[in-house]
Formats: structure tokens, C-alpha cells, sequence
């Protein structure tokens, strides 16, 4: 093996692949490609390898046997210690130089990890930013804290109300017909925090577990699916 630094992060490893080795990589790629070929006078998977050859060339088996050897030859790179291999590797063959009994060269262009130099920073000074949080900007931060940590419980009452979770079906129909997108089981959401289109939210204010109503929205002009952008809609919810 032959290893060659090309620049800062791309490296080149030449492996010259004997004889012996590609014929073993032919042996594997036969075994591969025997199991499909069906010619009559032998059962599937059981042609001859002097058969196979016949009728569809050893040329046939060079791509999988390039393969097998190459993700050796990959392993050995790995395995080198002077590098990290940080990318997708890039053959570099002629296979016009492949001759079955000789041997050949393949070179492997992979991406390393640069090495960084760092330059001149003790007694670099960095002055510090005076940052002061306002009572409002930590609280707020704390209510943020609070409602990502938070769990669901079941309310007392069983009237949806602003502020809670509500879990719900429903399914969307436009003129009558359901439209792609506007159905779902089991969903969630917080009512009040506009995450529906206008209305949607405000008409299921009231509902009690278990019932259903349909509730009458529009979608708004600057909708992003344009074939729903301006039309009326009827949702049929069940909480």
C-alpha cells in the first residue's frame, strides 16, 4: 500500500491487487450471481462456472469482484493510523488495465480530517458582555422550563376550556369532500394556542368528552395549500 497526502484533507492510498486476490474476488462474485441464473439442462443456482463464463463472459462477474476486493482494500485504510477517514471514498481505476492472470493498481481518494494548527492566542483579552435578564425575561424563562416539564392530568371538569390539552379526532371536509391531510386520531393540542386555523380552536370551547360537533371555519386567503386558500371548511370533532 502506497499512501500519498494530496492536500490538507483528501489523501490517496495505491494498492497494487495481485492475481491471487482478484481470483478470489471472481470466486465471490460468482457465488453471488450463480444463485439467479436459471439455463436449461441445470437446476437454478447449479450452472457450471465454465457454463456461466461461456455464455456471459468473466467480464460479467469484474464489477462485484472489484467490489469485494475494494472493501478490503477500504478495511487497510482504516486501519491506518496517520489518518481519519471523515467522507465517502472515490475510486480511481482504468479498467481497461484489468487483465484476468495480472496483476493491476487501484487508487482510493478518500477525505481526512485536516490538521489544524492553532495559531497565537495566549494573552488574547476578550472582554466580557455585561448581560442583565429582567425580572420579566426570567420569569417568563421559567414558564417556558415549566411547560416543557410538564405532565398531563385529567381535569375535573370535562368542559374544554381555554388553556387545555384537549385530545380529539377529527376529519376535514371541503364542499362536502375530505381533502388530503385533514384527518387525524388521538391529536393534541392546547386550545388557545392558535395553532389551527382562525376559529377552529374558539368553536371547540364547550365540547364535553365524548361529543361530537362540526365545527364551521375557513381557511385563510394565504393558506400554504392553495387549493384550500379562502374555502369554507366543515370539521367534524370528536373530543
Amino acid at each position: 500500500m502506497k499512501f500519498e497526502k494530496i492536500s490538507t484533507n483528501r489523501a490517496k492510498f495505491t494498492f497494487e491487487v495481485s492475481s491471487h486476490e482478484f481470483e478470489h474476488g471472481l470466486d465471490h462474485a460468482f457465488e453471488h450471481a450463480v444463485k439467479d441464473v436459471e439455463i436449461k439442462g441445470f437446476r437454478k443456482g447449479k450452472v457450471p462456472r465454465s457454463i456461466f463464463e461461456q455464455k456471459f463472459g468473466v467480464e460479467s462477474l469484474y464489477e462485484d469482484a472489484l467490489n469485494h476486493v475494494i472493501g478490503h482494500l477500504y478495511q487497510q485504510i482504516f486501519e491506518e493510523k496517520s489518518v481519519i477517514v471523515v467522507g465517502e471514498p472515490q475510486i480511481d481505476l482504468d479498467f481497461k488495465s484489468i487483465e484476468r492472470g495480472k496483476a493491476f493498481e487501484v487508487a482510493i481518494l478518500v477525505p481526512i480530517k485536516p490538521e489544524v494548527t492553532l495559531g497565537d492566542y495566549k494573552g488574547v483579552e476578550v472582554k466580557a458582555k455585561d448581560v442583565t435578564a429582567t425580572e420579566a425575561e426570567v420569569e417568563a424563562e421559567i414558564k417556558s422550563l415549566l411547560n416543557q416539564n410538564a405532565s398531563l392530568e385529567a381535569k375535573e371538569s370535562d368542559v374544554l376550556e381555554n388553556g387545555d390539552t384537549a385530545i380529539f379526532d377529527f376529519e376535514g371536509f371541503v364542499d362536502g369532500v375530505p381533502f388530503d391531510g385533514g384527518k387525524a386520531e388521538n391529536y393534541e393540542l392546547v386550545i388557545g394556542s392558535n395553532q389551527f386555523i382562525p376559529g377552529f380552536e374558539a368553536g371547540m370551547l364547550g365540547l364535553k368528552i365524548g361529543e361530537s360537533k362540526d365545527v364551521n371555519v375557513s381557511f385563510p386567503e394565504g393558506y400554504q395549500a392553495e387549493h384550500l386558500a379562502g374555502k369554507p371548511a366543515v370539521f367534524k370533532v370528536t373530543l
